[in-house]
């Protein structure tokens, strides 16, 4: 798989980044306000409700992206958005089409499609490496994650 290709709209020379914020219920509406006001008008934003295991809300913000070059900065401000404007727990992009609502973040079956993610306000963890995204270690990172969302350990900074 060529990670930059799999973020390609299908028939266009454009490229999609899609990433998903898990926020507490209680602010997911502010959160949803305040990324909404950041966003260039090529982003799209929505609220999509998680009843699932974590009890937590969950945004996704697309963005189109016309030049591949801009992918990583693109990928580092989306993580800005999230995590400095807003009170995200986690985040994480993804391929197009992979999230499931109702297993929440994280899951051991798509780590190999989860090319980018951070946690709280920490610094973001990027890799476009098609080795290192379907290893052993990286699945491990991530399921790590979800056993810190899961546990209770990731709240508020």
């Amino acid at each position: 798989m060529n990670t930059i290709e799999a973020l390609r709209v299908f028939g266009t020379g454009r490229l999609t980044v899609q990433w998903y914020g898990s926020f507490a219920m209680c602010d997911i509406n502010g959160a949803m306000d305040a990324i909404d006001r950041l966003l260039c008008e090529s982003s799209k934003i929505y609220k999509l409700v998680d009843d699932s295991e974590t009890g937590k809300g969950v945004i996704l913000v697309e963005t189109i992206v016309d030049d591949e070059n801009n992918i990583c900065e693109t990928v580092y401000n989306s993580f800005d958005k999230f995590h400095l404007a807003s009170s995200c727990l986690a985040s994480m992009c993804l391929f197009d089409g992979i999230f499931r609502l109702d297993n929440g973040f994280f899951l051991d079956d798509a780590s190999d499609q989860t090319y980018a993610f951070c946690m709280n306000r920490g610094l973001p963890t990027v890799s476009f490496d098609e080795d290192v995204l379907s290893s052993d270690g990286w699945r491990g990172i991530l399921h790590g994650c979800r056993e810190a969302i899961l546990g209770g350990e990731i709240d508020k900074a």
